[in-house]
């Protein structure tokens, strides 16, 4: 991408940067909370436990591929698009209040994973979409 193939890839650099990026999220929580006492919006609190849980990744992620650990830290990589399409899966919703009431409501069913006893209500340009593609 971009590189001949005699160019050397500077891969600390590259982990720094990702490390920095994964210090800045650590503030995003704290600017937005405000003072003790607001109320945060419970699809809030879905957005910071992915905000911990990228910045965790990205550490372990780091800490693998300094230690030459490929393998697993590719696994990493499945975990962390896995919480991006979560967030991104809320811009694809009519009502957050009400999508964060029900998804802090979810129980674990068994081999299924996670579910919430109503399915959230998506926009209808999105059902287009999906009924598009899928056929």
């Amino acid at each position: 991408m971009g590189q001949s193939q005699f160019e050397s890839y500077d891969l600390e650099a590259a982990l720094k940067k990702i490390e920095e990026t994964a210090a800045n999220l650590e503030k995003i929580p704290h600017a937005y909370m405000g003072p003790v006492g607001t109320k945060v919006p419970d699809v809030a609190w879905y957005v910071f436990a992915a905000i911990k849980k990228t910045r965790s990744l990205s550490h372990a992620f780091c800490i693998l591929i300094r230690a030459k650990n490929t393998l697993a830290a590719t696994a990493l990589i499945r975990l962390q698009l896995d919480t991006a399409l979560r967030i991104y899966g809320l811009s694809l919703l009519d009502d957050l209040e009400d999508a964060g009431a029900k998804l802090m409501t979810m129980r674990a069913t068994g081999s299924s994973g996670l579910e919430t006893a109503n399915r959230l209500p998506t926009r209808s340009c999105t059902k287009i979409w999906i009924s598009t593609t899928q056929g």
